[in-house]
């Protein structure tokens, strides 16, 4: 298992387990990436966006940013 702390270059891929940061508790502690979604206008100006959805360990699935995570265990 590899670990990475946010902050460090990390791209999530779907079935990482991840640990949410304390103020994001009520969702839940843990949660396992099911989707990677990717957004991106090219061209001058452009950019790209990447959010994830997970089910915590709460049962809830929702859409996360990178930021929300503590860390990630890698599942490769």
């Amino acid at each position: 298992i590899m670990i990475y702390r946010t902050g460090e270059f990390c791209n999530m891929k779907v079935g990482d387990i991840v640990k949410l940061k304390d103020r994001f508790y009520e969702s839940g502690t843990y949660a396992i990436v099911l989707e990677v979604c990717i957004a991106s206008a090219p061209g001058k100006g452009g950019w790209v966006s990447t959010d994830y959805v997970v089910m915590t360990n709460k049962g809830i699935h929702c859409r996360i940013a990178e930021s929300v995570v503590d860390h990630v265990y890698s599942s490769i």
